[in-house]
């Protein structure tokens, strides 16, 4: 069904690509637009926040790794001129936290369209792990191994067995 695509792009199937449009022809998002689009910077900061990216090298320098990948991740820009848009200014900040809040509830999306009865903190440790992986979504999140009821919650493990 879904073998040839990156499980970044299945995420992105979730995502209401019309709505997103509207959004951003309503508040000129993409006007003077050269090559970087609104929704390749979604992709990045989206990346960003499922893979606990937290500095604008370690962003740029895992999506440069990534590149030969990134077409079939849905990045058409290949041109990646984060600085553009990532800063500390009242805007990027604001962007920043909504693009994080709709990871989360794209996320949980996810979660109850595919009835998965994981965490939502289980689910985006698997998905940084397995972005750019070239298998279902639904496989990838379905075998998230469980923990098994005989272990004890330790929060740190022994040195040695006394």
């Amino acid at each position: 069904m879904n073998t040839d695509r990156i499980i970044c792009s299945q995420i992105m199937d979730f995502i209401p690509k019309h709505i997103f449009n509207q959004c951003v022809r309503r508040y000129r998002g993409n006007y003077r637009l050269r090559t970087f689009s609104c929704f390749d910077q979604f992709l990045c900061m989206t990346f960003a926040q499922l893979t606990f990216k937290e500095s604008l090298r370690d962003i740029e320098t895992c999506l440069r790794a990534m590149e030969p990948k990134l077409y079939h991740a849905g990045f058409r820009g290949q041109q990646l001129h984060i600085r553009a848009f990532f800063g500390t200014s009242a805007n990027a900040v604001k962007t920043q936290i909504w693009i994080a809040v709709s990871v989360y509830v794209l996320i949980a999306i996810i979660k109850k369209e595919m009835r998965l009865q994981h965490s939502l903190a289980e689910i985006l440790q698997i998905l940084s792990i397995a972005l750019f992986e070239q298998v279902p979504l639904q496989q990838v999140l379905t075998e998230i191994p469980m923990k098994s009821e005989n272990s004890q919650n330790y929060k740190q493990l022994p040195l040695f067995n006394l």
